[in-house]
């Protein structure tokens, strides 16, 4: 990750994302036009790495997982890191999106 890009995004297999740093209003759009165009069945987001993700970040997942609820891909969150996790409960999502802590 460079000094300017404060954010990154690898797909390490089809459909399989892991995503760190800082997701926030500036790299949310690109995040979500990076996972949209996942066309597999399956969309897994390793979240470990990320340092902080504010309400554009949420909104991306929330998003995805609207999609999944509407016959798209289905969404899986792998490793949310701490900050990820806290968000999540205090949003009160921690209990609708399917979270694999250890994988």
């Amino acid at each position: 990750m460079s000094p300017e890009l404060l954010w990154s995004v690898t797909e390490v297999e089809p459909g399989s994302f892991v995503v760190g740093g800082e997701v926030d209003a500036h790299a949310a759009p690109m995040l979500a036009e990076r996972l949209f165009m996942s066309t597999g069945s399956r969309i897994v987001l390793d979240l470990d790495g990320v340092t902080f993700m504010d309400s554009s970040g949420l909104r991306v997942i929330v998003q995805l997982h609207q999609r999944e609820l509407e016959g798209g891909p289905e969404l899986v969150i792998t490793r949310p890191s701490r900050t990820v996790s806290r968000l999540f409960e205090i949003g009160g999502f921690a209990g609708l999106l399917r979270i694999d802590e250890d994988a």
